[in-house]
């Protein structure tokens, strides 16, 4: 959850830097266009990442994949019936 949160602020940060910078390099015209154009992709991805997180945060026990007792078989239990010579 926490990544996500990390996520999503860059995501505006990354974005209102460039809306801003927008404003700084272009006309009033052209800036309105491309803040518009910026904010649109900013609200589908908003979409997008919500989406993602629904899919993937879920109320559910997570699995462990802890093993329980010895997965390996000892040596005396390999050599048990092979011939050695």
């Amino acid at each position: 959850q926490i990544a996500m949160r990390y996520f999503v602020f860059g995501l505006f940060c990354y974005f209102g830097s460039s809306i801003m910078v927008t404003w700084v390099l272009f006309d009033i015209v052209q800036a309105v266009l491309i803040t518009f154009i910026l904010i649109t992709f900013l609200f589908a991805l908003f979409r997008q990442s919500m989406v993602i997180r629904r899919a993937f945060i879920t109320t559910l026990p997570f699995t462990t994949g802890l093993l329980r007792g010895n997965p390996v078989r000892s040596p005396d239990e390999i050599g048990q019936g092979t011939s050695t010579g």
